[in-house]
């Protein structure tokens, strides 16, 4: 209420002004609620990729259960290894020309989780935290490759690495390890230089 003077006047006293204002409000607050969520962010395109029309390719059945990729910056070639049967993968972005497709064997059945690529060589990551090192070499993929393998003595399940190149190690992201809390997850650093 107000009080001017001898009468009091109630700001109230108008019910369908106040009910007309209050939708009014409310109506306007659901519409910028619904502008504000269907408002479809603004992505801003890297230097030689355009998102609005990306490049696709349908990879076919041979790369159907891969769980790794990596890009070769100086071929312009991607490398996968399969999930289970032990093989790595090398193909352009235009699989359908000769050359397009390329696979090597590098070991026998298991539970591969992820493929990193350095300078020098290819690396596998085996879900028990073992690596395998192919030489990264100009006829990788004409004859068997030599292989090194590097066993983890840390219990427990790996599902992927990165290549950390100031260090020259790889890091390996545990996925569950038995000594882990359950919020937190350790890394393990690989040495490339010293094995």
């Amino acid at each position: 209420m107000l009080n001017l003077g001898k009468k009091n006047v109630s700001i109230f006293s108008n019910k369908k002004f106040v009910s007309k204002r209050f939708s009014i409000l409310i109506s306007s607050l659901v519409s910028l609620f619904f502008y504000a969520c269907n408002k479809k962010p603004v992505y801003h395109s890297p230097p030689g990729y355009n998102f609005s029309a990306p490049l696709t390719m349908k990879l076919g059945k041979e790369l159907k259960e891969i769980s790794g990729i990596a890009y070769d910056d100086r071929t312009n070639m991607l490398f996968a290894q399969n999930d289970e049967q032990g093989r790595l993968f090398r193909f352009s972005f235009e699989l359908n020309k000769p050359g397009g497709l390329e696979h090597i064997g590098f070991g026998s059945k298991n539970d591969y989780e992820d493929v990193v690529k350095t300078d020098s060589s290819i690396f596998i990551l085996s879900s028990n935290g073992s690596l395998i090192e192919m030489p990264l070499t100009a006829n990788l993929f004409d004859s068997v490759p030599a292989l090194s393998s590097y066993i983890n003595h840390v219990k427990g399940e790996f599902e992927s690495f990165y290549y950390d190149a100031a260090a020259n190690a790889l890091v390996t992201i545990c996925k569950s390890c038995a000594h882990e809390k359950n919020r937190m997850r350790t890394t393990y650093k690989f040495d490339i230089a010293t094995g």
